[in-house]
């Protein structure tokens, strides 16, 4: 199955690709003093490395807009420090497009855990998928998604707001000119906030017997400082938080209703 799913993935990546296709690829490594997904904590003290390659492949010109058409395939796995809870591996996908400073796009994730035991009901592997539509402006950048997870056939919808305020500036040249290039580069404050909502039907896919239902609310907030040296390379520290409501499900039938977490990450990223 694992295999079968991530095949088809490839395979209609590669299918729509030309000759003239142009690649950026990056690698990010990052730590979290807690991994928190959605607004539920997996675990605490974990790496969190993942690659990723963006393929530009088409550009449309319709009267006076420019829609770019894109591919973008990236792996994210989760290893502990400690192994109260097993690996997770991730494959994403998707199709999309850019107008303007709107972005639209079409994705699927795999979700796979290599250390789960299908006989003790944890889930091995999940599979979700939806669309995304982000607009970008000076003041702020939203993004609404949704998402439907068709083994644990839960829907998801997720609404986010960020902003980016500039530190500090690249320093002019003697004749007190700048390059626009570099107008970006330097230190950076990201402020994002999250509200969503999860509605699952099979909580547990793998665990026989009756199903576990579950739906309940989630409220995020991050604080990242991120330095650009350049268009290639980036590190940062941030501060998260996380709030759930309605908990039912999750955790088990004496799990709180509500609950709060706050968390750290830094990390690098590298461009080519």
């Amino acid at each position: 199955m694992k295999l079968r799913t991530l095949g088809c993935i490839f395979l209609a990546s590669c299918g729509i690709l030309k000759a003239e296709t142009a690649f950026k690829a990056y690698a990010d490594f990052d730590y979290t003093s807690e991994y928190n997904f959605r607004g539920i904590k997996k675990t605490q003290n974990a790496f969190d490395p993942n690659v990723g390659l963006d393929a530009f492949i088409d550009q449309l010109n319709v009267g006076e807009l420019v829609v770019d058409s894109f591919v973008e395939a990236k792996m994210t796995a989760v290893e502990p420090v400690t192994k109260s809870f097993g690996d997770e591996i991730n494959f994403y996908a998707a199709y999309g497009w850019n107008l303007k400073h709107v972005t639209a796009d079409l994705g699927a994730t795999y979700y796979w855990y290599p250390q789960a035991h299908s006989g003790r009901g944890q889930t091995e592997h999940t599979l979700e998928a939806g669309p995304s539509l982000t607009w970008t402006n000076d003041i702020l950048d939203p993004s609404l998604e949704f998402y439907y997870d068709f083994r644990l056939r839960s829907e998801t919808v997720q609404l986010s707001l960020t902003h980016r305020f500039p530190l500090s500036h690249p320093r002019a040249s003697a004749n007190g000119s700048r390059n626009p290039a570099d107008e970006k580069n330097g230190l950076w404050l990201e402020v994002s906030g999250t509200l969503g909502n999860v509605s699952s039907r099979n909580q547990t896919p793998d665990l026989s017997g009756s199903r576990i239902v579950d739906s309940y609310s989630y409220v995020g907030a991050d604080f990242e400082l991120p330095y650009y040296f350049d268009d290639d390379f980036t590190v940062y520290v941030g501060a998260d938080f996380s709030g759930t409501r309605n908990l039912a499900g999750v955790g088990g039938p004496n799990a709180p209703q509500t609950r709060d977490n706050a968390w750290f990450t830094c990390g690098a990223t590298q461009r080519w």
